[in-house]
Order: structure tokens, then sequence, then C-alpha cells
């Protein structure tokens, strides 16, 4: 129902987080070689879970180690403080569950749950950084919603995980970016909106870490880039937005190059299009991005009963100064 995958990023294991569709359950799973047959391993098998997110880094230190975290939204708790990551400082060889363990961002009050977007990213030099929608209004749309950024600076090994930054205001774990944005759990064309978020850290460089989030009107759909230069303490101002606008994907390659991943409304119904782009800057957005429309599609379900014909969410990724990606494109009528 809801899938992402990673490699270690020097091993040849494949880790992925999956909701069944037979049952709806998060499952963690492990595959150390792929060219063999047999299922994937279960390590990790809960109900009441949503958007698992997988990130994964080989620490070479002596042994290398597959240290893997699955972001998600836990409803097993709910109410609670539901944004969550489970993660293993060694995950390639040991057996089910495989070291993993659950540790919860958010401290503060919600409204029951979080917002089921969860999103890590992971720099080599053990820096992890997380944002959240932490949820504090959710009787009716539009929702009420803080956008949190937490860090951790080892690993998220210690006793106390996620809670190297802290706010200047209440002096809890976790930046609040910004608060009270208004999140619409509505529809943007025949697409479902209300809980989309990226974020990316620069490889050469784990001060410099960039986030996305959408927030507006179901009408005016709106997704923030903003940047950190001093690990999160502090951010600019909006470099870039895109509206009406979804699934927003964010990468940072080797040379410094961001990459922003949109899909975008246009048009007037009935003949709404969705314009999937991938914009990339060398300088911060500074001067007009070099920007690329993968796919222009018809707005259209055609025989897709369900109300997210383009996913819920995308991906981009980088390796090296190459950037990957993948996202749903309608081919309605063929």
């Amino acid at each position: 129902v809801d899938i992402s995958l990673r490699y270690g990023t020097l091993s040849d294991t494949l880790y992925a987080g999956i909701l069944r569709l037979d049952n709806s359950n998060l499952n963690i799973l492990r595959k150390t070689n792929i060219t063999t047959p047999g299922l994937m391993t279960i390590l990790i098998n809960r109900a009441d879970d949503d958007q698992p997110w997988v990130e994964s880094s080989t620490r070479l230190r002596g042994t290398s180690v597959d240290r893997v975290y699955v972001s998600n939204n836990d409803l097993s708790i709910y109410p609670g403080l539901t944004s969550t990551v489970d993660q293993s400082m060694d995950a390639e060889t040991a057996a089910a569950p495989a070291g993993f363990n659950t540790e919860r961002l958010n401290p503060r009050s919600n409204c029951g749950q979080d917002g089921p977007t969860v999103r890590t990213a992971v720099h080599p030099d053990g820096t992890v950084y997380a944002i959240y929608f932490r949820w504090t209004a959710c009787t009716a749309s539009p929702y009420t919603s803080d956008i949190v950024v937490v860090r951790d600076d080892n690993w998220a090994s210690g006793a106390s995980p996620y809670t190297d930054l802290l706010d200047t205001g209440d002096g809890m774990a976790g930046v609040l970016v910004t608060t009270g944005v208004s999140i619409p759990w509505s529809q943007l064309g025949t697409q479902r909106i209300g809980s989309q978020a990226a974020i990316a850290v620069d490889p050469s460089d784990s001060d410099i870490v960039y986030i996305a989030w959408a927030d507006g009107t179901a009408a005016n759909y709106t997704i923030h880039v903003r940047r950190s230069v001093d690990r999160g303490v502090t951010w600019s101002a909006d470099l870039r937005t895109a509206s009406p606008a979804t699934n927003p994907g964010l990468a940072i390659n080797t040379l410094g190059r961001v990459g922003f991943f949109y899909q975008q409304l246009t048009g007037t119904a009935p003949n709404e299009r969705w314009e999937t782009h991938f914009e990339y800057t060398d300088d911060a957005f500074t001067t007009a991005p070099t920007d690329l429309t993968l796919a222009d599609v018809p707005d259209q379900n055609g025989s897709y009963i369900y109300s997210n014909p383009i996913g819920d969410y995308a991906n981009v990724i980088a390796l090296g100064k190459n950037f990957y990606g993948v996202f749903a494109a309608n081919n309605t009528p063929d």
C-alpha cells in the first residue's frame, strides 16, 4: 500500500518499509542478496501505521555496519505522539528484529496524532535530521500544524536521540520552523492532499540542510522550500515556492547542487493537468533554477477508484553527482 526502499550505502543489502495490502501492517524488510530467490526477511511487523520511509547509511569504523532509519506515523499509540523513527544501528545480518527500536520525535502535545509524513536525512558523519508535522488541531479540515525539525549528532544512537536541536522559544527538542500553518485535509484536483514534506542534507557539509513542506488552502496548496546553514538552528525565508502543487522531493549532490521535485496542477476544470517538475540550483535559488518538465498528464482517475491517482508522495535522491527519482503519472486514456 505504501512502500519505500534503500540499499545500504556501501553494502548490497536492500531494506524496505511497506504497508502490506492484505492487512495494512507495517513491515520492515531486508534482503542481503537480491540475486538469490526467496522472500525478504520480515524484521518488524506492526499494525496501525502509515507512510514508512527508509533511509540508510553504512558506518565505517573497523567493521562496517548498516544503520537504517524507518520514519513513520505510528497510529498504534493513538492518541499519542505518533511521529516515529524505527531504527537499527546494525541491521545487516542480525536476526529479526535486527536491533530495531522505536523512537518518538515529538516532545510536545498534539491533537491526538501528528501528520502522516515523517522524513529523515542521514549524513555520513553521523548527523541525522528529521522533519515532521505536529498537528495541534485536527477535528475538521483545515487542520493546524507546526513544522518541526529535529537533529541528532551521533547516528541517533544515544539514550536520548533526536534532542541535539533545541527550540529557542520553549527549550524543547526540535526547532519550530513555522507554527500554526493551515493544512487542508482535502483534494487538489482528483488528488488528496494534507501531509507532504521532504528533507535533504548536503553530503559535503552536514551544517547545510534543506526542507520542503506544503500548506495553505485546498485551491492554493503551496510548497515552501527553506534552508539552514547552521545545523537547523535558524532558517531562511522561503527560497522557492510552487503552487498549487504537491509531493515535494529534495536531494543534494556531491557538488552542492540542490534538486527540487514537485507535481503541479495546471489548467482549469474539467481540463486540469498534472505537471511533474525537477528543478536544480547551484546558488540556493538566488537565480532562477533550471526547470525540467518530466511529465504532463490529465488529472483523471480513469479506472483507478481511489483518491490519490499520482500517489501520496514521490522521491528524488542524489548518488554522487547524479540525481535519480520515481513518481507516478496517470496514463489515462492510455
